[in-house]
């Protein structure tokens, strides 16, 4: 059999025409592996180090009006609240909640009743592929107020011991 030229370059374009679409779909899949790679690592959003990324640090004086200067400084405390974000889209647990984590701080420290010189920042923990965790802390001075204690200690005075 006798092939003239035309006829050459006709098979050698659907043979041509054939490999490229046998092999398209392997490299669509490949291509859309990469793409869908690169584009989850960018939402986690976070620089790769030890201890998170750190963002948002703020001061404030108070946690709450304090209307008298006879109190007393406690202890130094500090509290967290955090969320989990699944591949860092989606939330898993309850939002940050600044005054949970104050809450928690005062909490700590027996007979504290507020919080002065405060300091808060929010971290990013990046936990790859899995997700991202965020935290939020807060530290502050834990106080007492001067009358209240004196209140406190005239009462526990008055109770017999056991």
């Amino acid at each position: 059999m006798i092939l003239r030229k035309n006829e050459i370059n006709c098979l050698s374009t659907e043979w041509s025409q054939r490999i490229f679409f046998k092999l398209m779909p392997k490299k669509r899949v490949i291509f859309c592996a990469f793409l869908s790679t690169c584009i989850l690592s960018q939402c986690a959003g976070a620089v790769l180090e030890k201890g998170g990324h750190t963002r948002n640090s703020h001061l404030t004086q108070q946690a709450t009006i304090i209307r008298n200067s006879q109190y007393k400084i406690l202890e130094t405390s500090s509290g967290e609240s955090s969320t989990l974000f699944l591949f860092g889209l989606f939330p898993v647990t309850s939002p940050l909640d600044i005054e949970y984590a104050m809450s928690q701080a005062v909490q700590k420290i027996p007979g504290g009743q507020s919080l002065i010189d405060i300091h808060y920042w929010h971290e990013t923990h990046v936990f790859f592929p899995l997700g991202t965790v965020s935290v939020l802390t807060v530290e502050g001075k834990v106080i007492s107020y001067e009358s209240d204690i004196s209140e406190l200690d005239k009462s526990l005075k008055k109770v017999p011991p056991r």
